[in-house]
């Protein structure tokens, strides 16, 4: 098994799915051990990274880390050979990332939640 921990938030999508073809040429299967993109562009004083890096398109938001989780979620799930995905935080405050949780402090679930949420259904029909 191999086991990959993406925090390239402003590396593009195409070079992310370059990187696990690499990878699988290996022939073992891969997890993504650590994953997260932050959902704000603000300062995180509880957080590991006080400020959130990279850009992905826009600045980050919720719209745009959910954008980001889609499409990622979208190639992983594509490749046989990707056997597990972890997302790093569960929930912002005290995070690695900068509002990099799929849920608020308060736990309510941000928009990538809801939108993994529902590729998980569609997929899992």
């Amino acid at each position: 098994m191999i086991g990959l921990q993406l925090y390239y938030p402003d590396q593009d999508l195409f070079e992310i799915n370059r990187l696990l073809e690499r990878f699988s040429q290996l022939g073992k299967p891969i997890h993504i051990t650590e994953l997260g993109v932050s959902s704000s562009t603000q300062k995180d004083e509880s957080s590991y990274f006080l400020e959130p890096t990279g850009l992905w398109r826009s600045p980050w938001s919720e719209t745009i880390q959910a954008d980001w989780i889609e499409q990622f979620y979208t190639i992983c799930y594509s490749k046989n050979y990707i056997e597990a995905i972890s997302w790093w935080d569960l929930a912002d405050g005290g995070s690695f990332m900068p509002y990099g949780g799929l849920l608020n402090r308060d736990l309510t679930p941000k928009l990538g939640y809801d939108r993994l949420k529902e590729l998980l259904k569609q997929w899992n029909h």
